[in-house]
């Protein structure tokens, strides 16, 4: 396997991944092994983010047609469903152009005005946030759409997000600390924009929660702490009760 590479910061994507199977971890993150296949779900909602953020950037309909078009034909020949078969190209073209002619953002420049970053890569050093939790790397994320405000995520799924969710969402709380190192202050609320997959027109579901807490955001610190933590000392042991994840045949 390749030689490790010391790694610059941490992503609540790479969090969430240790704490579903560590082994999967080491194999993504440490080693940099290729991930063997992308889920049909998983690289339309890629796709389809694509397309979102160029309205966003208020470039047009056509531009994010366009977008998600290129997007979609990236890595198309890794796409799998989750039985292994392969999805029909055409089927998921006509169900992502479908998923962004539906979606009306109109609503949220007349409520807030232009957004502050789109996509955008920040960066935020937690333990200057929170006293007493020292993280040796700083966290990393790109929240789809901030504005003067809230923060907007947009989730591609199946069926609405419930409570429990939103509740453990490291990502809820990962953006409040990103949210502050780019504006100085802390954000207003998340929205979650639900799109929900259905034959026809899908579904937009918008939920906003409350702010992070000083709670939730010290426990964000405190679990972060921990992966780092193990991570560090090597601690790299598969978790047989994993959920399934797109490396789990390399894990057996």
């Amino acid at each position: 396997m390749p030689k490790q590479k010391q790694r610059k910061y941490f992503s609540v994507s790479s969090l969430r991944t240790y704490n579903n199977c560590p082994k999967c971890y080491e194999l993504k993150y440490v080693h940099k092994v290729k991930q063997p296949y992308s889920t049909t779900a998983m690289h339309l909602g890629k796709s389809v983010h694509a397309g979102l953020a160029e309205l966003y950037k208020g470039r047009g309909l056509d531009v994010a047609r366009s977008e998600f078009l290129s997007a979609l034909e990236n890595g198309w020949s890794s796409v799998k469903h989750s039985d292994g078969s392969k999805p029909d190209f055409k089927e998921l073209k006509i169900e992502g152009y479908t998923l962004i002619d539906s979606y009306d953002i109109a609503s949220d420049f007349e409520e807030w005005g232009k957004p502050l970053a789109v996509e955008d890569s920040i960066s935020v050093d937690v333990s200057t946030k929170i006293e007493g939790v020292y993280l040796p790397l700083p966290l990393m994320g790109v929240p789809d759409v901030v504005f003067r405000g809230p923060v907007i995520d947009h989730k591609i799924v199946s069926s609405p997000l419930d409570d429990d969710y939103i509740q453990n969402d490291l990502q809820r709380v990962a953006y409040s600390f990103l949210y502050e190192a780019l504006t100085g202050e802390r954000e207003s609320s998340f929205i979650y924009n639900q799109i929900v997959r259905r034959k026809g027109v899908p579904r937009r579901i918008r939920r906003q929660v409350d702010s992070a807490t000083d709670v939730e955001r010290r426990m964000f610190a405190e679990v972060a702490k921990d992966v780092l933590s193990k991570i560090e000392r090597g601690d790299f042991q598969r978790n047989p009760h994993a959920r399934r994840h797109d490396y789990e045949l390399l894990c057996m």
